[in-house]
């Protein structure tokens, strides 16, 4: 009788377990760690976004003041000073205290722009946001935008790591 001896390629028919194994194995790893990118990714702009949003705001008030500042009526001219007086600058602590922004009376130009600015930083960066100025008596003022990011990494290492972000930006007003 003759024996038909088969050689290795005649033998073999598709892949077997083990190679399927390993290939779901090595795509699904990509799979995740194209998803981990993506949350990081997200991440990444939202933190951008707010402080893009927190730089502008800085600007808005800066633009307020010059405007009361300018103001036509002496009755109604407002410096510098009126805004430090109604939002002192704050400090950053672990955690920045959610706090209702104040009402304001009709006739109150600084009252109103406090209210109106502290309201849309807590609507664009979150309850916790708060803001306030600082001024020299030569109207070399800085103003401050505290928020927390809560959803991006913590700036301390520490046992209390902090998520406060600050912005300030210094400014001349004349």
């Amino acid at each position: 009788m003759s024996r038909k001896t088969l050689t290795f390629k005649q033998r073999q028919k598709g892949i077997s377990l083990l190679e399927a194994l390993i290939a779901t194995l090595v795509l699904s790893t990509g799979l995740l760690s194209l998803a981990a990118m993506q949350s990081t990714n997200v991440k990444n702009n939202q933190g951008a976004y707010q402080r893009s949003y927190a730089v502008s705001a800085t600007y808005s008030l800066i633009d307020r003041i010059q405007l009361a500042s300018a103001h036509q009526q002496d009755s109604q001219k407002k410096s510098p000073a009126d805004y430090v007086n109604a939002m002192p600058i704050p400090t950053a602590s672990a955690s920045p205290p959610t706090m209702a922004v104040p009402s304001a009376p009709a006739n109150d130009i600084v009252a109103n722009d406090r209210t109106d600015w502290l309201t849309e930083l807590k609507q664009n960066l979150g309850a916790s946001a708060t803001g306030g100025i600082s001024c020299t008596l030569n109207n070399d003022c800085v103003i401050r935008v505290i928020w927390n990011d809560s959803r991006g990494i913590a700036l301390d290492s520490g046992p209390n790591p902090s998520n406060d972000m600050i912005v300030d930006v210094q400014v001349r007003i004349r």
